[in-house]
């Protein structure tokens, strides 16, 4: 069986965005305390915050529209690397965790239920489980 893993991007990059917007909600509110007039350098820092801020999402969101995970022949592969999965789960969270080993180096990528569909999460699951 053939098949690209796909990233549910779109739940995904709603789900990174919540931490972005509360963290400017707070500069805006210790803003709001602490001065009581906007000014123009106030504008132009809190707009810098909201750019350098929102730009996690994207480079996220950007990185899972990928392609980077398929089932070629019943290996997984990582970039194009046969790739090993560790499933961790902690108090809260269940995670995977898929790692490559390259002659140039060493990859990982570690993913969360939210990031991928329904379908590809429990195939990943029962894919660890066969090979571990």
């Amino acid at each position: 069986m053939d098949r690209y893993l796909y990233f549910d991007v779109k739940k995904h990059f709603l789900f990174e965005l919540r931490w972005p917007l509360f963290i400017l909600g707070f500069l805006q509110l210790m803003y709001f305390i602490y001065d009581k007039q906007w000014s123009e350098l106030g504008l132009v820092m809190l707009g810098f915050a909201a750019l350098s801020v929102l730009y996690q999402p994207y480079r996220s969101y950007r990185r899972n529209k990928q392609q980077l995970l398929a089932v070629q022949d019943g290996a997984l592969l990582l970039k194009g690397y046969k790739a090993e999965l560790l499933v961790d789960s902690s108090f809260f969270v269940t995670h995977i965790i898929i790692s490559a080993a390259t002659e140039q180096g060493y990859h990982k990528m570690t993913l969360y239920s939210y990031m991928l569909s329904k379908a590809d999460w429990d195939f990943l699951l029962n894919y660890s489980i066969r090979t571990n």
